[in-house]
């Protein structure tokens, strides 16, 4: 009997927060975000790492290409961690495709991991930034309009 009627009390207990948010969302819009102006623009380096995404990988980049961003102000790093899959030969072709972009393939003659993959573009990048990107993960043409402006603030460093 208590049991149970701590069963009932939990479940609406969920149901009358998940719906209070609910409505918060609603009432509250999200907007886009306010954007600041850039007073210059740094060197970008973007780093993906990679390891069998062949599924992916095409649309991650294209992504990255996209920004609305100056093209000679982004370094663009794929590091393959050694896929026994055709992502290399998809980054290869993307390359080859895309000559007025700074992108660059690394590698790996074994599978590493994730730490040794950005570690190895860490070595190679000359951006200001550095950013890391998953390899089934896509950015928005805005993205680094809008975070870029709050590290002119020197009491941001991350």
């Amino acid at each position: 009997m208590f049991i149970d009627i701590a069963i009932w009390i939990m479940y609406f207990g969920t149901i009358y927060f998940a719906v209070f948010w609910i409505l918060m969302m609603f009432k509250n819009k999200v907007k886009d975000p306010e954007i600041k102006k850039l007073s210059k623009f740094p060197l970008v380096s973007v780093v993906i790492p990679t390891y069998n995404e062949e599924k992916n990988i095409e649309a991650t980049i294209k992504s990255v290409l996209e920004l609305d961003y100056p093209k000679d102000k982004i370094e663009l790093f794929v590091v393959n961690d050694n896929s026994n899959d055709n992502t290399r030969d998809i980054v290869e072709k993307i390359i080859k495709k895309n000559k007025e972009f700074d992108i660059k393939l690394i590698n790996h003659k074994e599978n590493l991991g994730k730490g040794a993959a950005l570690n190895s573009a860490l070595k190679e990048a000359k951006g200001e930034f550095f950013i890391c990107l998953d390899a089934d993960s896509f950015v928005e043409k805005k993205a680094l309009k809008v975070i870029l402006p709050c590290f002119e603030d020197e009491n941001v460093g991350a």
